[in-house]
């Protein structure tokens, strides 16, 4: 499967949602990969979501205030799946992507995602993530692993056994997200509650391997184990006690 073509006039429209707390280092490197995606600009809205930052992020966005594609929204409520609904409630789009504020996209990710989406019964599809620019043993011994992961997504895919839909570029079908009532906190793992609550409901999570997006790996043991131990608690706390009926 090819990805799809921009003269295509059945494209569909897309809105991604970069909710940022703090992230005055890198949102405007992340708006600019968005902004430079090759898709028709009528047809794709940057929706950027300030979730109670304390440093210069809030002066950082509204550098894009005078962008025609991009919209500021400003939450008081800190957590990222308040942010992330705040979006989905600002458009109408046909689809809605997320992307961590420390991630940046290939400028043909989105073209090759929009294919795996035509099918109605597919709620969300995936990307292939990899490290951004890993500089110490540690975040190339991460790289190893996200690029088995690329892989493993990928197989998962064929069987529908994807559980997680991450941060750096899922897009959703955003008719299906309203219906099975937003995000949630998801013991601070929304993107894997949102994963299983999608396939609870009966939805497809296809992967599109060749949508490329990099993200900030940790640079140290510490920050990597603070990450781990989150995501395997998330783990642990969605499927044990509240899916347990996917297993």
């Amino acid at each position: 499967r090819g990805p799809a073509s921009l003269e295509d006039p059945t494209l569909p429209t897309v809105a991604i949602i970069v909710p940022c707390l703090n992230e005055g280092e890198t949102v405007a490197a992340t708006t600019d990969s968005l902004l430079a995606l090759t898709y028709p600009k009528d047809k794709l809205e940057i929706l950027l979501v300030d979730n109670g930052s304390t440093d210069g992020t809030p002066a950082i966005m509204a550098r894009y205030a005078g962008n025609p594609q991009v919209t500021i929204l400003h939450e008081a409520t800190r957590g990222k799946h308040h942010a992330v609904n705040a979006g989905i409630a600002a458009t109408s789009a046909e689809f809605i992507g997320c992307l961590d504020a420390d991630s940046f996209v290939e400028s043909d990710a989105l073209l090759e995602v929009i294919p795996s989406l035509q099918d109605p019964k597919v709620g969300a599809t995936t990307a292939a993530m990899s490290v951004h620019k890993p500089k110490n043993l540690l975040q190339h011994m991460q790289n190893a692993e996200y690029i088995f992961g690329i892989t493993l997504r990928h197989v998962l895919s064929s069987v529908n056994g994807i559980y997680v839909t991450p941060g750096p570029f899922s897009i959703y079908r955003r008719s299906v997200v309203v219906a099975l009532g937003g995000f949630r906190e998801g013991h601070k793992t929304e993107d894997l509650e949102m994963a299983l609550r999608l396939q609870r409901a009966g939805y497809w999570i296809e992967n599109a391997p060749h949508a490329r997006v990099y993200t900030k790996a940790p640079r140290t043991v510490l920050a990597l184990l603070k990450q781990r131990t989150r995501w395997t608690t998330g783990f642990l706390r969605n499927v044990g006690i509240e899916y347990r009926d996917l297993i």
